[in-house]
């Protein structure tokens, strides 16, 4: 869905084979891949050990995995475990340098964003804001349009959704996400909506 809202020079800079579009486009797909990860991985998740070891007396008992960590508190806000699983994996493997990161971080904030972002201004460099701006206002519109199922989709085509979902398994994601607001808005009905507001304004 994000490539449907790439400018079109970003798109050619691709298709020419040059550096400066394969890197873009590779830190728009870190973003992409990572950015709803945190829903999986924090707060109702607990995290174990996958070092099961043998028994040294008894080769036949294993010692049970041990809860090592929460990530998150509980919530529907899951963007903060989203970029450290980010920044963790492609740090680890340097696939990206520190700018693209930093990229795909905002890209990763700003996901739910309602309305066009537009970053802080750095009058040496206005084409490297230019490229940043067009990567996150692409990817918060794709994130719309699949968290509501096209309900708000930016003039993305109905027929490009309808194929999408044929061929691609959400993995329970819109249920997850549904049931993560819900919840939050039980446990606090002033504080949670207040708080989704918040990050719909584009609040970290």
């Amino acid at each position: 869905f994000a490539r449907y809202f790439l400018p079109n020079e970003l798109m050619q800079q691709e298709e020419r084979g040059q550096q400066s579009g394969a890197v873009i486009m590779n830190t728009l797909g870190m973003a992409i891949a990572y950015h709803k990860v945190g829903l999986w991985m924090d707060s109702d998740y607990v995290i174990h050990d996958s070092n099961v070891t043998s028994n040294d007396q008894d080769d036949e008992k294993e010692e049970q995995p041990q809860p090592v960590t929460i990530l998150a508190p509980t919530g529907f806000d899951y963007r903060n475990s989203s970029i450290r699983t980010m920044e963790h994996y492609t740090r680890k493997v340097g696939i990206l340098g520190d700018r693209e990161i930093q990229f795909a971080r905002i890209m990763i904030e700003e996901q739910f964003r309602l309305t066009e972002y537009g970053g802080p201004q750095n009058p040496r460099n206005g084409k490297e804001t230019e490229i940043l701006n067009a990567l996150v206002n692409a990817i918060r519109k794709a994130n719309w349009a699949d968290c509501t199922y096209g309900i708000i989709r930016f003039g993305l085509p109905v027929p490009l959704l309808e194929a999408a979902y044929a061929k691609l398994d959400p993995l329970g994601f819109h249920t997850i996400l549904a049931n993560r607001i819900l919840q939050s808005c039980q446990k606090n009905l002033i504080r949670a909506p207040l708080e989704l507001l918040r990050i719909m304004l584009g609040g970290a």
